[in-house]
């Protein structure tokens, strides 16, 4: 063999080597890119655990998204936005579900409500679905929801939940635990927990 059919040999598999190295790195960083969450997405860790496809992940960051934008706040979750630095939250149901999952819940939370120890809870939907707000503090709290939603007073035993309308306090429950699993709010203006 010639000098030049044995260079051109070895540059031929070296040209094959590199080849099929960079073929191997391009496949790896594909199979990386679809496996891993998007980064641009806000918790796209935390969807991905919670197993949401990336369309739901995106569904559910509009989702939050729009709240962020009806009630202030910032988001601390997939599905969680903090209203204020006193415990107030609002979490939302994943896309495909009609009941919120707290995904950071603590063993102290009502199962299948995400109502804590300490809060009271009100949801849109009624048997506690749809979205949720989560109040501990005693202050008045504008109703975030008309029609009919369920409730939760999970507070620490005996703490009565006001429920006001334009004239003032029109019902009490009878203090904590309670619940209502059909609430009609549409009268309701605001709430206390206290």
């Amino acid at each position: 063999m010639t000098n030049t059919a044995h260079s051109q040999r070895g540059w031929t598999i070296k040209l094959g080597l590199a080849l099929a190295s960079s073929l191997a790195l391009l496949t790896s960083a594909a199979l990386s890119a679809q496996a891993s969450p998007n980064p641009e997405l806000p918790f796209a860790h935390q969807a991905d655990e919670a197993g949401l496809t990336h369309q739901q992940a995106l569904t559910m960051q509009k989702s939050v998204d729009s709240y962020l934008k009806q009630v202030g706040g910032s988001q601390v979750a997939v599905n969680e936005i903090r209203l204020d630095d006193r415990g107030s939250s609002l979490l939302l149901p994943l896309p495909g579900e009609k009941k919120v999952r707290d995904l950071e819940a603590s063993p102290s939370t009502i199962q299948d409500s995400g109502c804590s120890y300490t809060y009271f809870c009100v949801y849109s939907g009624i048997n506690w679905s749809g979205a949720l707000w989560r109040w501990s503090d005693c202050n008045n709290h504008l109703m975030p929801t008309r029609g009919t939603g369920s409730w939760i007073n999970y507070q620490t035993t005996g703490t009565r939940v006001k429920f006001l309308d334009a004239y003032g306090v029109r019902w009490m429950d009878a203090g904590a635990p309670s619940a209502d699993d059909v609430a009609d709010f549409s009268w309701v203006l605001s709430t206390k927990p206290c």
